[in-house]
């Protein structure tokens, strides 16, 4: 059986949320888990930083 690393299981949970995300947020985390360029993880915080202080005004919906 292959060893797999914690990070290398943090990858794969991002890249399934990548492909059917329930929101923006989620969206966002997904992609800082998987960006290794210091530069666009810089901007994908600051943006999760700036919706933290909005409320969700459309919320999923249910499925």
């Amino acid at each position: 059986m292959k060893f797999r690393t914690i990070e290398y299981l943090k990858r794969r949970k991002a890249q399934r949320r990548m492909q059917h995300p329930t929101d923006l947020k989620t969206f966002l985390e997904a992609e800082l888990t998987l960006c290794h360029n210091t530069t666009i993880r810089k901007h994908i915080k600051k943006t999760l930083e700036e919706l933290e202080h909005f409320p969700e005004t459309h919320p999923a919906p249910e499925a």
